[in-house]
């Protein structure tokens, strides 16, 4: 573990020799005072606490920095979902079992990104040193930074516990290398990537559709590995031992632009197993309802596997997607296949939000230029569906909230989000 830096406080120096230690320690009653006590200032000022907290650790502890991308960084998406679980955490500590999902939720994206045991002294040193700093002696005194102190240990101990025995149970730990095979262009800005294991006698792990997988680039220029998730936009072919991926380019994204400017085939990347709760649900009693999917741009990914699969099963499909204009919806081949195998079993609802005119050989079922209405929600809501939806945040928030204004059931709505919606 890293030695101590120059300005972390002593408050939290216990945690740098603490790799995988934690016991569960109960608080006291004026222990949860102080976590309590936490709670007006993570809501007026968490994320600005959280930014400085990760300011700080990728400063200092340069081992750490593969696990985060600078554009979250940046756009302060990531200091918000770090202070909506404290947040959270601290509304809940007096019963954390209401904190199940959302720790279901964590341990399942550590995994992803394979984060181990001994990357939690790091995280907790640096939170109660910045706690310290930004909050001050009169806040941050020390029965406030005890309480902290042994809470934090308590969540680490449960997180890790989790994480292990979902590590026991996969394929392989870490990250194999895998090796470019092909290369496709979707659209104008979305690139597939097939991969397959460098090891021919090593074989790729099936997944659920609607599962992602997380890969490890190596980025000329960089001192260290770039860890990105990504969902599958196949379901995995296994008689040709392939997992593929799509990505889209971003201005500024340096993994995005990497793969669409310099990748090739015959490149080696590191691949995680695939892991995800955003999965295709089968189960007795579901398997004559319809399927209504909701997928705003390159959010289609997990959704084909999942399109396909409920098409496989016999269900009715209704698939609505949105994008931009036509040159930047990926996956158009895709689409006029599944029409064209599946006929009425499926029906593509798209909607062009920038699009003024479209070609009527663009229209491959039915195609609104603008954007999607609440009217077009309530439309396609049946009596009993199974409900998929992906997207960007805005796309989401909106989708979901008027569903659930239209009376769906919060557990009918597949969706994969972790943290606040924010712009």
């Amino acid at each position: 573990m890293a030695a101590h830096r120059t300005g972390d406080v002593n408050a939290a120096n216990g945690y740098k020799n603490q790799p995988s230690g934690y016991q569960l320690k109960e608080l006291n009653d004026s222990q949860k005072q102080y976590i309590r006590s936490s709670i007006p200032i993570l809501e007026s000022s968490g994320v600005e606490l959280t930014k400085l907290f990760y300011q700080k650790m990728l400063k200092n502890y340069p081992e750490v920095r593969p696990y985060f991308n600078k554009v979250h960084q940046k756009s302060l998406s990531q200091p918000r979902i770090l202070a909506f679980a404290l947040l959270n955490y601290a509304r809940n500590i007096d019963n954390l079992t209401l904190l199940s999902e959302l720790v279901d939720q964590i341990v399942t994206k550590h995994v992803g990104l394979q984060i181990k045991a001994e990357h939690y002294p790091i995280v907790g040193h640096c939170l109660l040193a910045t706690m310290q700093e930004v909050l001050g002696r009169d806040i941050a005194c020390p029965g406030f930074l005890e309480a902290w102190t042994i809470a934090y240990g308590n969540l680490a101990k449960i997180l890790i516990d989790k994480e292990k025995s979902v590590y026991e149970n996969q394929p392989w730990n870490g990250f194999a290398e895998f090796e470019v095979v092909k290369l496709i262009d979707e659209s104008f800005d979305v690139k597939s990537v097939y991969f397959a294991p460098k090891n021919k006698e090593f074989k790729i792990a099936p997944a659920y559709p609607g599962q992602y997988i997380t890969i490890a680039w190596k980025i000329p220029g960089l001192p260290h590995e770039t860890l990105r998730e990504y969902s599958l936009s196949k379901y995995p072919d296994i008689q040709n031992n392939m997992y593929r991926i799509s990505v889209r380019r971003i201005k500024d994204g340096v993994v995005c632009n990497y793969v669409h400017e310099h990748l090739k085939k015959g490149d080696v990347v590191g691949v995680s197993p695939p892991v995800g709760k955003f999965t295709y649900r089968k189960f007795e009693g579901n398997q004559s309802l319809p399927v209504l999917c909701f997928a705003g741009g390159i959010g289609i990914t997990p959704i084909i596997s999942i399109v396909e699969s409920a098409l496989l099963d016999g269900r009715k499909v209704v698939f609505c997607y949105s994008n931009r204009n036509y040159v930047s919806r990926p996956f158009k081949n895709w689409l006029l296949q599944i029409k064209d195998q599946y006929k009425d079993q499926i029906k593509l609802k798209e909607f062009f939000s920038q699009e003024a005119y479209v070609h009527n050989e663009e229209v491959i079922d039915e195609l609104m230029t603008r954007v999607l209405h609440r009217a077009d929600i309530k439309e396609l809501i049946s009596a009993d569906c199974d409900i998929y939806l992906l997207g960007p945040n805005n796309y989401m928030r909106f989708v979901k909230e008027e569903l659930l204004k239209l009376g769906v059931q919060p557990n009918k709505i597949a969706t994969e989000f972790f943290g606040p919606y924010s712009p």
